[in-house]
């Protein structure tokens, strides 16, 4: 209701959840008679939380493909990077059905991610150097990706993240087009186009449709092919109360 425009919240992540913030300020606030501004945002997906946060990097990754529900490439995947933060990347999702997407990552992929380990963007300098309190299930500290003098360590790990992800229902590992488009919700032929398309792109080293840097086209070309199901985020909700100039209601 405070946000003022698309009310469909529900594949929207908000990652400062602290259970107490529920909006009570903003709700007595209305009782004295204040009136509400528009609420903007900062949005920050797509992204896995509050779920296994180095899948998470796996999915922001610029060489990783994004598709929508109709399995149709949406935006430029290296904005992550050519864009500090990437939240031009997360605008670009949230024009997207039901705000959420499918990040699209094949077996060489992930072999050349550990092949040539590496962060590619500033996040995963948080999170693999230890600048991020990372829990696992049970609520005690995960050390194992908390390391500052490796700050790839995280990336030790990652096929273990990822068939945990696998049992949680929240990536599938797929064999097919047909078994991808099950899980994305669109038809066999449509994602096999948008990957022929793609892989079209990689081969000449120049992306028709959105113009992503040569160095991240990697083409899928090799089954399995992980569907990551990845959501938009609301990191900084920005307004709320009007105020005037001495910051009075």
């Amino acid at each position: 209701r405070f946000y003022g425009r698309d009310n469909d919240m529900s594949h929207v992540r908000i990652m400062a959840n602290v259970p107490h913030n529920t909006g009570d300020g903003l709700l007595m606030a209305e009782e004295l008679g204040a009136a509400n501004t528009p609420v903007a945002s900062l949005f920050i997906g797509p992204h896995n939380h509050p779920y296994n946060p180095r899948t998470g990097l796996l999915i922001r990754r610029p060489h990783v493909v994004k598709v929508n529900r109709d399995g149709e490439r949406f935006t430029n995947e290296d904005q992550i990077i050519t864009r500090r933060w990437g939240w031009t990347l997360a605008v670009s999702l949230d024009r997207q059905p039901e705000k959420k997407c499918f990040a699209l990552m094949d077996a060489s992929m992930l072999r050349y991610f550990l092949e040539h380990k590496q962060n590619y963007y500033p996040l995963e300098m948080i999170h693999g150097t230890g600048h991020t309190n990372i829990k696992d299930d049970s609520g005690k500290d995960e050390a194992k990706s908390l390391d500052w003098n490796n700050p790839t360590k995280w990336l030790d790990h990652i096929v273990e993240d990822i068939e945990a992800e696998i049992a949680g229902g929240r990536i599938a590992k797929c064999g097919s087009y047909a078994e991808m488009a099950q899980v994305i919700g669109c038809t066999p032929r449509k994602i096999e186009a948008t990957i022929s398309n793609y892989n079209r792109y990689c081969a000449q080293g120049y992306d028709e449709e959105f113009l992503k840097k040569p160095e991240y086209l990697f083409p899928l070309t090799e089954f399995p092919i992980y569907v990551m199901k990845a959501y938009q985020g609301i990191d900084t909700p920005i307004g709320g109360i009007r105020v005037n100039h001495e910051q009075k209601i």
